[in-house]
């Protein structure tokens, strides 16, 4: 399936494909850095959010799998990219607290990484707001010491 992620072409996995121990099941959406699935866990059972590292300003998938840089100069970049990425995942990993999804795994592959992290029961806030607009109220009350406890926990894992 051909998609655009920051104005570029990318080819994404088609549902059913298998990245190692998991089935991705759908593309639930695009950003600077790359592609976000919805993937099924073989070994736990559960339900995860997978994010591939794929920024289309420097890089592209050839064939099935494989990322790599456009262009022999994009390397460099590249590398330390994905290796922040991957250093973040595992920075992250070790913030617990409701307000931040749980990293699962982190780990390279197709010449790229993946961090796989937990997919908590109910409707995102990126949801939330599409269908509300503004949250106020009661609602916001109900949200905000949550998300204020994941903001410190972000910041004190210098995030």
């Amino acid at each position: 399936m051909s998609e655009t992620i920051s104005g570029q072409p990318q080819q994404v996995f088609a549902q059913g494909f298998s990245l190692g121990r998991y089935e991705i099941a759908a593309v639930r959406g695009y950003s600077e850095i790359g592609v976000e699935y919805s993937a099924h866990d073989r070994e736990t059972g559960m339900e995860v959010a997978i994010q591939e590292f794929l920024p289309g300003s420097i890089s592209v998938r050839k064939g099935a799998c494989t990322v790599e840089p456009t262009v022999p100069q994009n390397a460099a970049q590249f590398a330390l990219m994905l290796d922040a990425f991957l250093e973040e995942a595992g920075a992250l990993a070790l913030c617990k607290c409701p307000g931040i999804n749980t990293i699962r795994d982190a780990f390279r592959s197709n010449g790229t990484g993946y961090v796989v992290a937990e997919c908590p029961p109910g409707e995102s806030l990126d949801g939330i707001l599409e269908r509300e607009g503004i949250i106020g109220g009661e609602a916001l009350d109900v949200m905000l010491p949550t998300l204020l406890d994941g903001l410190g926990k972000l910041h004190e894992a210098g995030l």
